[in-house]
């Protein structure tokens, strides 16, 4: 095996947090997403380098065991973590509960307010640095 990992599987799960984030604000993830979907999306966004027509799809892989997938769960545990997106289960026994992301009050606050990375417990960055791919 040849070159370095994918830049999303070779940065802390911190950093990717902070660089994911702001794809919740995106209509596409808003006000909220199914974590599969969200998850899946977003893996498709770090390859690509730029936003993609989201697709549902029903497998989008396991995040324990697909490593493409697994920094971006992890990631996103962090902005959990970190109170600046919520998991919502709805369901009850008779049916198929569903896990969905979405920003909160916090999160929404610390996008808007550019402290994304505080909040994360991160130092500033040089901006070319701190920016996303695309």
């Amino acid at each position: 095996m040849t070159g370095s990992p994918p830049w999303w599987i070779s940065i802390s799960p911190e950093e990717l947090a902070a660089t994911i984030l702001p794809l919740f604000s995106y209509p596409q993830l808003s006000p909220d997403v199914y974590e599969g979907f969200a998850i899946y999306n977003i893996a498709v966004w770090c390859r690509a380098g730029r936003w993609a027509e989201p697709k549902f799809v029903y497998r989008h892989g396991n995040p324990y065991t697909d490593p493409d997938l697994r920094p971006i769960a992890e990631a996103i545990q962090v902005l959990e973590q970190s109170r600046l997106l919520m998991r919502f289960v709805a369901g009850d026994s008779a049916t198929v509960s569903v896990p969905a992301l979405g920003l909160t009050r916090r999160g929404i606050h610390a996008l808007e307010s550019n402290t994304v990375r505080q909040h994360l417990g991160l130092r500033d960055l040089d901006t070319e640095k701190s920016n996303p791919p695309g």
